[in-house]
């Protein structure tokens, strides 16, 4: 082999090197627009580990996530996030810590629970499902990471892509996660039930909660742009109108046997003392 042959083949090692370096970076855009280029180690008990890509620098350096705006593996979508909103999140005590928003290039939303950043992979679990399985995706094919998602331009963009019936489905979906006004009727209908031997009147108290629709004005949404899309609306009320009455009946049942049990035990009092 001579030594033009080994300048060669010297040359394509390092071109191959200087592309898997350039496919192998991670981006982490901050709260004040900072862009740090990075290779992320792990995210644990809020903290975001990295090591800077610059240099010769080991030094493990951590960020805490909510300074984090985005993670991204190409410079040109992270920067494209400089100027995004986001949506506030309802229920910061039930967000953990590894808890994020994966934007696919091609698919939709994934609300994920992160695992680990490999070199080339993401590794997660899918968030808020009783799912237990591990999915990864390749870092390509992700335009970026974020831990509060994006502020939707519109209405329709929420629903980008999806078909009428995957729209029933969230509507139904969100209304058993946000759904609680059911509870002044539930605890009427417990209350009935404590009464339920007075002429067996108050079983009227379920029957007329259970039947009436529940008032739009308890219905809680994830934002209040996507209330305004008909199918979602008529799933996510309709779902509530079944979650009422599902829980009135339960309710009326567990005062009527509490009501019951008491009965029984002063009755047996009664008669142990005649």
């Amino acid at each position: 082999m001579n030594q033009k042959t080994i300048t060669r083949l010297s040359s394509a090692v390092l071109l191959l090197l200087a592309t898997f370096a350039a496919t192998a970076q991670d981006y982490i855009l901050t709260q004040t627009n900072e862009v740090i280029s990075a290779k992320i180690i792990s995210i644990h008990n809020g903290n975001l580990y990295f090591r800077i890509r610059e240099g010769r620098d080991t030094t493990l350096y951590l960020i805490k996530r909510e300074n984090v705006k985005a993670i991204g593996f190409a410079e040109d979508k992270i920067n494209e996030m400089k100027n995004a909103e986001f949506v506030e999140e309802m229920y910061k005590t039930a967000n953990p810590d590894n808890k994020a928003y994966i934007y696919p290039d091609k698919a939709k939303l994934i609300t994920a629970l992160l695992d680990s950043l490999t070199r080339d992979q993401v590794r997660f679990k899918i968030g808020m499902s009783d799912d237990t399985n591990t999915y990864f995706i390749n870092k390509e094919e992700i335009s970026q990471i974020t831990f509060n998602q994006i502020a939707e331009s519109s209405e329709s963009n929420n629903f980008k892509g999806m078909s009428d019936y995957e729209i029933m489905v969230r509507g139904e979906s969100d209304a058993r996660e946000f759904y609680d006004g059911y509870m002044p009727a539930q605890i009427g209908s417990f209350a009935a039930g404590l009464a339920w031997w007075v002429y067996f009147l108050p079983v009227a108290v379920p029957i007329a909660a259970a039947l009436t629709p529940p008032n739009p004005s308890t219905f809680t949404y994830p934002n209040d742009k996507i209330s305004s899309n008909p199918i979602y609306k008529r799933a996510y009320a309709e779902k509530a109108h079944k979650m009422k009455a599902g829980k009135v009946w339960i309710a009326f049942g567990a005062g009527a046997a509490t009501s019951t049990v008491l009965i029984f035990y002063l009755f047996l009092i009664v008669l142990s003392h005649a």
